[in-house]
């Protein structure tokens, strides 16, 4: 009699509670069986000790509700995780260890009860503790990337913590697809680079391209920008610019670059990133008659502030310019360009491009070992900065991350090695020779090797 009690007000308050719109969460490589639990198809309410694809870990039945107990997230039927007792279910699942799979399902509360949990294990591990009350009763997708360790693992839901009352959570929906990496990067060196274009070859067709070619080492003493024009989806030219109070030629130096599609990623190891474009013609200078920087905006926001570096895509303009930034939140970052120390008028509008990473100190990227850090204290003298023993020669991305100093500056680089590389703050002098800068942080990206990078998106 409490089991009919308990269905027909379901039935009545399923017209009450429910979400107008569910959409589909089940995606076609979907490698749970019965996600939506549509087997066995029942008219009403039924209790099994198993369904297709499930097992009970705890309790004594599953519990099938129809459309007509509670408003399913999607198709006709779900499952209610409280019969005559708490209930856990699981379904071992084939992987492939060291792959990333997203987890997804839907879950509500039950309005019959005043709280109701929802635990969820993945192997060993447990991924999430969620808890509503009876007051939140409509439906909410939750969605987990996850690494397999093995060839099954599996995957559980239960609400073991819940004072059985014979009325539980719902869940419905539950879909775990295998996270596809696909080539989003490229990464490598180039050599003997001076003042006169240089065509890089990508073995990459890329679709939005933003490449990143800074700094440039110290052979020659002069100061120096990073040029970049004529980006293709396969290809891109680059140059060393001198400011006007020289010559214009420059001895062959040597940088690394990092090519990359514009979007949200991931990579294997969880680390984030966000790649992408500014147009602006936003110019900050010591000389000029008010300084201001554009706010770029992160298309979700980042755990921690991440690690930013810019660099112009276009060379619109034909004066010596870098960009400089402000330090990341986790929502935004702040750039504009700037010219040398003796214009007094700004740039003509250029495309900024950048990435935003989240800092590991040992990640893996596609297989090669990376560091992503925020490095203090950086002046005019060249600073050792630690890396964390590469096994083989590794590249260099770095940008000055603050504005402690409003003189025109840029970065230089020596004896980078599998242990370190020496960074400077070099200022250029067109207005006057002197040279020294305040410290600034430095934000540095290192990874070993080169060739190919992958990722999944983010979302």
């Amino acid at each position: 009699m409490k089991r009919i009690l308990t269905w027909m007000m379901s039935v009545l308050l399923a017209f009450t509670f429910f979400n107008i719109s569910p959409s589909s969460a089940i995606a076609a490589d979907n490698i749970v069986v019965n996600g939506s639990f549509e087997t066995p198809e029942v008219e009403f309410v039924d209790f099994k000790h198993s369904i297709e694809g499930w097992d009970l870990s705890d309790g004594l039945v599953i519990e099938i509700d129809s459309k007509w107990v509670s408003k399913p997230f999607e198709g006709s039927q779900l499952v209610e995780m409280d019969s005559y007792s708490v209930t856990g279910i699981y379904q071992d699942i084939p992987t492939e260890a060291g792959k990333t799979y997203k987890l997804t399902f839907a879950f509500k509360g039950n309005p019959n009860t005043p709280e109701s949990k929802l635990n969820v294990g993945w192997g060993d591990s447990v991924v999430a503790n969620l808890s509503k009350t009876a007051a939140d009763t409509e439906w909410e997708t939750y969605t987990y990337d996850l690494k397999a360790t093995s060839t099954s693992t599996r995957l559980s839901f239960d609400n073991l913590d819940e004072i059985s009352d014979g009325m539980g959570s719902y869940i419905d929906a539950v879909s775990v697809v295998e996270k596809s990496l696909a080539v989003i990067g490229e990464f490598g060196r180039i050599s003997n680079l001076n003042h006169e274009i240089q065509t890089v070859s990508l073995s990459h067709n890329f679709t939005a391209p933003v490449v990143l070619a800074l700094p440039p080492s110290f052979l020659g003493p002069d100061p120096v920008a990073v040029r970049l024009s004529n980006i293709t989806s396969n290809s891109f030219d680059v140059r060393l610019q001198e400011p006007s109070n020289f010559d214009g030629t420059h001895t062959t130096e040597t940088l690394s670059f990092i090519v990359l599609e514009a979007g949200q990623w991931k990579l294997d190891d969880g680390t984030v990133l966000e790649v992408g474009v500014h147009d602006t013609s936003t110019t900050v200078g010591s000389n000029l008659g008010s300084s201001s920087f554009d706010t770029v905006n992160f298309s979700s926001g980042f755990g921690a502030s991440p690690v930013v570096f810019t660099e112009l895509q276009t060379s619109n303009g034909p004066d010596f310019v870098y960009t400089r930034q402000q330090p990341a939140t986790t929502d935004s970052f702040q750039v504009a360009m700037q010219e040398e120390e003796i214009k007094t008028d700004g740039h003509t509008e250029e495309t900024i491009g950048w990435l935003a990473i989240e800092a590991s100190d040992a990640g893996n990227w596609s297989g090669h070992k990376y560091q992503a850090q925020i490095v203090s204290g950086i002046d005019e003298n060249f600073v050792n900065i630690g890396l964390s023993g590469y096994d083989q020669g590794p590249q260099l991305i770095a940008a000055i991350a603050t504005y402690n100093g409003a003189d025109s500056a840029g970065l230089r680089y020596q004896n980078l090695t599998n242990n370190g590389v020496e960074i400077k703050i070099e200022e250029e002098t067109s207005l006057d020779p002197e040279t020294d800068h305040t410290t600034e942080d430095v934000n540095i990206l290192t990874i070993e090797g080169s060739g190919e990078l992958q990722a999944a998106p983010a979302s």
